[in-house]
C-alpha cells in the first residue's frame, strides 16, 4: 500500500491531497511530511510490523501520521484521543505499541523536527499488517482486527463497486477508529483524489451540510442513520455530489426513495461488510425499484477482489444461510486471540474465509439480500423465534419505518417478546398494530409489548443504540404490564452518527 500511495503522489504532485477547513496539503506536502515522520519513526527503532498507536482526531495531522506509519512499515492503531484514559490504556496493553503518537506520546511536530531528513523504505509485502481496528466483542472485551496491506489495496484500487480517481473529493466524516475511515482516507489518497476532512468535533447537521457544499465534496460514506438525518433535515447538502454510499445497518427504503427522487443523478450505494473483511464485502447501487422491495434494500454482489459463499446449517453451499467472505479483503485475524481467530476465520477448499454470522439469501438474479443475524434466535414460551422475522413482519406495515425486536424478562423470569417501531407520519397505535399482525402471523410472533418510538437513539458507532431502544420499550410498560401509547424519546448526536464508538 505504501508503494500505491507513492505512485499516486508521484502522479499528482501539486494537486491537493487533503483539506481541513481553509488549510490543505498537496501531494508533495503530504509526501514530504509523512516521509519525515517515517524517517523519525525508523530512527526511533521502528521495525516492519511494529505497532504505532495514533491517538489523534480527524485532521491533516492525523493523515500525516498514518501515512508516515505506513511508509515506515509500521501498523497504525487509530484510537479516539477523547476516550477515557482507562480505555486507551486497555487498548495499549492489547497492542503493546512501539510508540504512541498523541495522547501523551510523541507529537507529529516533534517527529518531523527529529527527522533525519530521509529514510530507506523497508520492504512491505501484501500480507504485512497495515492497521488494527477495534470492534466491540460479544464478551464485552474489544476485538482488534488486523488488516493487511493487500486488503486496503483491494478495497480502493481498481475497484468497480464504486468510483474513485483524480478529481474526486471524498468526505472524511467518520471517526478515525471506525472502519469506514479506511475508504474515506485511502480511496482518495491512493487514486489522486482529495480527502476532505471534517475536523470539527460536533458540528450540527446543518453545519455539516454547509461543509459538504462549500468543500466541493463529490463522494461520501454515511452511516444509514446519518444519511437519514441529512435527508430529513438538510437534503441540500447533497447538491453537487456524484456518489453517496450508505449502510452499516439496514438502509431505510423511505429515505432512499426520497433521496433518489430529489437527486436522480447521484449514485446511491448500499455498502455492506464487516471490519474483518475490510469495510465492504458487497455493494449495491440502489434504484427506485429497490425501495419498493418487500425484502428491503439488497446488499448486492461481492465487490472486486472478494468471494462470497452462502452455507446452510450443515455448512453446505446454499441460496440461503450464513454469508462467508473470502478473497483479498479478509483480515489476518484478531490480535492476541488465536481461539477466536480460528473460530471465525476458517479454511475451505484451500481458501480462507471469514464467517460473518449474517443470514442472507441469494435471489435468482444473483443479488444478495440481508435477512438478519444468525445469533438472534430466541425462545419464548417454548417457541423458537427469529427476532429478524418479527422485525420484518412489523416492518411490512406501510406506515412503519424502523423496527427493533427484543426479548424482555419480567420478575418471574418469563420472557416476553417486545418490539419498538418508528412511524414517519401518523403513528400506528400498538392496539391497531396487534390486530394487523394477528391477521398475518401466528400468535407467538405477535409481540406481547409494542412501543411507538420517537427518535431512535444513536450510539457512538453511528448505529442505533439498542440498549437505549430497549430502555424506551421497557419504560413504555405501565404498572399493569401493558405498553403505553406514548412515543419514546431519544437524541441524535452528530458525532455519534458519524461513527464514534460507544464506551
Amino acid at each position: 500500500m505504501a508503494s500505491a500511495f507513492e505512485w499516486s503522489a508521484s502522479r499528482s504532485g501539486d494537486s491537493v491531497a487533503a483539506v481541513e477547513g481553509d488549510d490543505s496539503l498537496t501531494y508533495a506536502d503530504l509526501t514530504a511530511r509523512s516521509g519525515a515522520v517515517a524517517g523519525a519513526l525508523l530512527a526511533h527503532g521502528l521495525r516492519p510490523g511494529d505497532r504505532v498507536m495514533v491517538a489523534l482526531p480527524r485532521g491533516l495531522e492525523y493523515l500525516v501520521a498514518v501515512v508516515g506509519v505506513v511508509r515506515a512499515g509500521g501498523v497504525y492503531v487509530p484510537v479516539d484521543p477523547r476516550w477515557p484514559g482507562a480505555r486507551i490504556a486497555e487498548l495499549r496493553a492489547i497492542v503493546d505499541p512501539a510508540l504512541t503518537i498523541g495522547a501523551g506520546g510523541i507529537s507529529v511536530g516533534e517527529l518531523i523536527e527529529e527527522s533525519p531528513g530521509g529514510f530507506e523504505a523497508p520492504e512491505i509485502g501484501p500480507e504485512s499488517p497495515c492497521y488494527i481496528m477495534f470492534t466491540s466483542g460479544t464478551t464485552g472485551e474489544p476485538k482488534g482486527v488486523v488488516v493487511p496491506h493487500r486488503a486496503v489495496v483491494r478495497l480502493v484500487v481498481d475497484q468497480d463497486a464504486f468510483e474513485t480517481g483524480p478529481g474526486r473529493s471524498w468526505l472524511h466524516v467518520s471517526a478515525v477508529s471506525f472502519d469506514a475511515s479506511t475508504v474515506e482516507i485511502w480511496a482518495p489518497l491512493l487514486n489522486g483524489g482529495r480527502c476532505v476532512t471534517v475536523a470539527e468535533e460536533l458540528p450540527s447537521i446543518h453545519r455539516l451540510a454547509g461543509i459538504m457544499r462549500s468543500s466541493g465534496a463529490t463522494d461520501a460514506w454515511l452511516t444509514s442513520s446519518l444519511f437519514n438525518a441529512i435527508v430529513d433535515d438538510a437534503p441540500a447538502a447533497f447538491e453537487g455530489m456524484r456518489q453517496v454510499m450508505t449502510g452499516g445497518e439496514r438502509v431505510s427504503p423511505e429515505h432512499a426513495q426520497r433521496f433518489l427522487e430529489r437527486w436522480p443523478g447521484i449514485r446511491l450505494i448500499n455498502g455492506y461488510g464487516p471490519t474483518e473483511n475490510t469495510t465492504f464485502t458487497c455493494c449495491h447501487t440502489i434504484t427506485i425499484e429497490d425501495t419498493h422491495n418487500p425484502a428491503g434494500i439488497p446488499i448486492g454482489r461481492a465487490i472486486r477482489g472478494t468471494d462470497v459463499l452462502i452455507v446452510d446449517e450443515a455448512d453446505r453451499p446454499a441460496d440461503e444461510g450464513e454469508l462467508l467472505a473470502g478473497g483479498s479483503g479478509v483480515a489476518l485475524g484478531y490480535i492476541g486471540d488465536d481461539s477466536l481467530t480460528r473460530a471465525r476465520f476458517v479454511e475451505r477448499d484451500g481458501e480462507r474465509w471469514y464467517r460473518t454470522g449474517d443470514q442472507v439469501r441469494r435471489r435468482a438474479d444473483g443479488v444478495i439480500e440481508f435477512i438478519g443475524r444468525l445469533d438472534r434466535q430466541v425462545k419464548v414460551r417454548g417457541h423458537r423465534i427469529e427476532l429478524a422475522e418479527v422485525e420484518a413482519q412489523i416492518g411490512a406495515h406501510e406506515r412503519i419505518d424502523r423496527v427493533f425486536a427484543f426479548v424482555l424478562g419480567d420478575r418471574s423470569d418469563i420472557n416476553r417478546l417486545a418490539a419498538g417501531y418508528t412511524c414517519p407520519g401518523e403513528p400506528v397505535s400498538p392496539e391497531a398494530l396487534r390486530v394487523w399482525l394477528s391477521g398475518r402471523v401466528p400468535r407467538h410472533l405477535v409481540p406481547d409489548v409494542l412501543c411507538v418510538l420517537g427518535e431512535v437513539p444513536i450510539g457512538q458507532t453511528g448505529k442505533a443504540d439498542l440498549d437505549a431502544v430497549r430502555r424506551q420499550i421497557e419504560a413504555s410498560i405501565g404498572p399493569g404490564g401493558e405498553e403505553s401509547d406514548s412515543r419514546g424519546t431519544g437524541g441524535i448526536g452528530w458525532d455519534a452518527l458519524a461513527g464514534r464508538p460507544r464506551e
